[in-house]
This record gives C-alpha cells, sequence and structure tokens, in this order.
C-alpha cells in the first residue's frame, strides 16, 4: 500500500467502548491523505469500512476493503479535511468513533505553520460540477486571472469527453443496418429479424460506449503558488491512456501530461471514477501534497495498492511539493 503522506511518529490510540478493538493513528491532518491502523486481538475479517461524520450530521464514506483471510492488524488511508468532524471505523458489529474536532480541543492550538497551510487551502475553494460536459477542449488561454478563478474557467472550458471513435463507427454501422431493414421486402422475414437484431445489438454497445466513458483524470496544471496568483499564458492538453483510467492533462509545456517534479506548482484535478478499481490514489496526490477536494473521495485497496473512486464527479485542488 502507497499512502499519500506519512503522518507523525507518534501514535494515538482509541479503543471502542467493550471491544477488542483500536484505531491507531498519527496527528489529525486536514488537507491531506491521512494512515492510520486498525487493530483488534480477536482478529480482523470480512468488510471493513471507515466513514466521516460532516457538522451538518451526514456521514461519508473514505475507506473500504475486503479482508479475505483473518488479520490482527489493517492499514487505511483516507482524506480528510475541515468538514470531517469525526471518523468511525466498522468491521462486522463491533465500531470505534474518533471525534477529531474534540481531540484538537484538547491537545492545544494548531501550530502556526499548520494553521497557515490550513487557511491556504481553505481559500482554494475548488469549483462544483456535477458531471463532465461537452467535448474536452486542446487549449486554453488564461489573461491574468487569480487561480480560483482560473480553475472556474477551467472546469467550465475542459472538463469534458470526447464520444470514441469507435462508438462513431457502432453508430454508422446501426444507421446502415436500420436502412437495410427498412427497404426488405417483407417475405424475407428471417434475414430482416438477423438484421434487426443487430442494428440493435449495435446501436446499443454505440449508446454504451457513448455514455458510459472511462475512468479519467483531468488534471490542469497552474504555476501560481497560492489562492492570490496571478496566471496567464495559453495551456495545451496532452492525452495518455494509462492501465486503468485515462489521463487528460492541460499544461504550459510539451512535457507530454508528466506529473513529476510539480514542486511549488498547484494543480487542479477532475476525478471520474464511478465503478472499481478508479485511478491510483499515488497518481491523484503525491507524497508529501496538500489536496482539497469538492466533496470526500473513496479509498479502497486492491492487490495493495490504493485507489480513489467517487459514485459522483469531484474536483480538487492539489498543491505540490509542500
Amino acid at each position: 500500500m502507497r499512502p499519500g503522506v506519512v503522518l507523525a511518529a507518534l501514535l494515538l490510540t482509541w479503543p471502542a467502548a467493550g471491544q477488542d478493538l483500536r484505531l491507531e493513528m498519527g496527528t489529525f491532518q486536514p488537507y491531506r491523505i491521512n494512515q492510520a491502523r486498525l487493530v483488534a486481538e480477536a482478529g480482523l475479517s470480512g468488510e471493513l469500512e471507515l466513514s466521516g461524520r460532516l457538522w451538518d450530521g451526514r456521514s461519508v464514506p473514505l475507506f473500504r476493503t475486503h479482508l479475505a483471510a483473518e488479520s490482527r492488524a489493517e492499514e487505511l488511508a483516507f482524506y480528510l479535511d475541515e468538514d470531517i468532524r469525526a471518523i468511525e471505523c466498522r468491521t462486522g458489529d463491533r465500531s470505534v468513533v474518533v471525534d477529531l474536532a474534540a481531540l484538537e480541543g484538547r491537545h492545544g492550538a494548531v501550530p502556526p505553520e499548520e494553521a497557515a497551510l490550513r487557511a491556504r487551502m481553505r481559500d482554494l475553494d475548488p469549483p462544483v460540477d456535477l458531471a463532465p460536459r461537452g467535448e474536452a477542449k486542446d487549449r486554453l488561454s488564461l489573461a491574468g486571472t487569480d487561480l480560483v478563478m482560473a480553475g472556474f474557467q477551467a472546469s467550465t472550458t475542459l472538463f469534458g469527453f470526447a464520444v470514441p471513435r469507435t462508438s462513431l463507427w457502432l453508430l454508422a454501422g446501426f444507421a446502415v443496418l436500420a436502412l437495410a431493414v427498412s427497404v426488405l421486402p417483407m417475405r424475407h422475414r428471417r434475414l430482416r429479424f438477423v438484421l434487426m437484431v443487430g442494428a440493435s445489438s449495435l446501436g446499443t454497445l454505440a449508446v454504451l460506449g457513448a455514455t458510459t466513458p472511462r475512468p479519467t483524470l483531468f488534471s490542469v496544471v497552474f504555476q501560481g503558488d497560492g489562492p492570490g496568483a496571478r496566471v496567464a499564458g495559453s495551456l495545451e492538453r496532452h492525452l495518455e491512456e494509462r492501465s486503468t483510467y485515462t489521463l487528460m492533462a492541460w499544461t504550459g509545456g510539451h512535457d507530454g501530461g508528466s506529473r513529476a517534479a510539480r514542486s511549488g506548482q498547484v494543480e487542479l484535478l477532475g476525478l471520474w471514477a464511478p465503478v472499481a478499481p478508479g485511478i491510483p490514489l499515488a497518481d491523484i496526490v503525491p507524497p508529501g501534497s496538500l489536496v482539497r477536494f469538492s466533496s470526500p473521495p473513496l479509498v479502497s485497496i486492491r492487490e495493495g495498492e490504493a485507489f480513489l473512486t467517487s459514485r459522483t464527479f469531484i474536483t480538487g485542488w492539489v498543491v505540490h511539493g509542500l
């Protein structure tokens, strides 16, 4: 498993009342990928889920995995921000709750450096988009706007899918077969039936191909280093097909969409990953980065690697190299 951030060495432990279950984690760190360890001397097995409780009382899933074999401890990775006031880990009929708000109150004020980082991320408000729309554009020109406004322009202009060519060919085949059925004499009933089945199949495949795009990570890289920074220039799109998803990246150079070595840069993300396995966590939030999502994604584990999924389209800001 490759968590996005390694927490402080000091571990705090919360036991579940009357149960052989405890949650060990480092200091609460909002706007990061956090790590914790669930321990049970009697063993863990089956479904394990971590959820976050928001200030308005709602609960959102943060981490989920299925334990095929019994173990005494399991590592968890999950996103946290200041909208999440408590976390609950549940497996079977056992659960443990950590009140994060009360924890910070008991251990004193937030250090100045940490307070500054949180204030910075608070100002980076992610644009809220219900879904990618239209067709992805190849280029975006910015004329000295601030970073948050540039992110809004990018999300409304760039985050969209192109209809795959395969779907267009299937639609063309559907049209040809439908025409053949319409002009064929009635006496050729068997042939008409075969053509009707073929046309229906091609039409269904075309619609599915056009409406269920591959999991996609949209990435727009800005040179600004804070919410008030002014950004200008032209961003060009680079497309890369990866093992479980498509990367659409807009950058100011010709680096082919590479997301490596971006210390000090700010990146706007769009995450379309409604089905498992999703997109690798390390590809979305590199180690040492801050992140703020429009709503919390779900972390799951597949063959020892962490992936992110979300039932809805979400956006987020990543500040690299801090």
